[in-house]
């Protein structure tokens, strides 16, 4: 006896709306936090996406459904310490305004972001795929 198929049931010919399970915030977050501990730690040079994978607990293919490739997931651990750092806050003035945005820049790059631009612009001069993330 042939059973009555329901439309519903009949999923092959229509688009998925919906294209796979969400992505993780937290999960994006310890792949970032994994990188930027890795470069700072071992420089861009030696860090691999293998690396980076098993120090956030997930797999390589994680990385690669994300990021095409280890500059640009640096890169995005590089904005996703660096952007919150950063808001410009107004003051009474433009130019109170633009002392305060100078001293938060300043204080930034003095700690673990400054080594981070530091290593990322150093691995540029060597790294085409590095220099073209941090030029975009």
């Amino acid at each position: 006896m042939l059973k009555a198929m329901r439309p519903q049931e009949n999923r092959q010919e229509e688009p998925s709306s919906k294209g796979g399970r969400p992505r993780s915030p937290k999960i994006q977050r310890a792949i970032l936090k994994a990188a930027a501990d890795l470069v700072l730690t071992h420089g861009f040079g030696a860090l691999s996406t293998d690396a980076i994978a098993e120090k956030a607990g997930v797999g390589r293919m994680t990385l690669y459904r994300r990021w095409p490739n280890k500059a640009a997931i640096v890169m995005d651990a590089f904005v996703a310490r660096v952007d919150p750092n950063t808001l410009f806050v107004p003051g009474r003035n433009y130019l109170d305004t633009i002392r305060m945005q100078m001293r938060t820049m300043a204080k930034a790059f003095r700690g673990k972001d400054g080594a981070l631009v530091r290593a990322l612009l150093a691995a540029a001069q060597l790294d085409s795929e590095l220099a073209i993330a941090l030029r975009e």
